[in-house]
């Protein structure tokens, strides 16, 4: 179910703007150890980010 309609990743995620992953991500997952974190992917690389 789409709920809020497509947009923009860097859109939702500011703190992305103007890095790699501001375009496209290939897969997202929560960090095990933390209530506020995400890991991020994109082809052989990551992110962790604070939501």
């Amino acid at each position: 179910m789409l709920v809020y309609g497509i947009n923009k990743i860097a859109g939702g995620w500011p703190r992305l703007a103007g890095t790699e992953f501001a375009g496209s991500l290939q897969a997202g997952c929560r960090v095990p150890t933390s209530s506020t974190d995400v890991y991020l992917f994109k082809n052989d690389r990551y992110v962790r980010y604070t939501v």
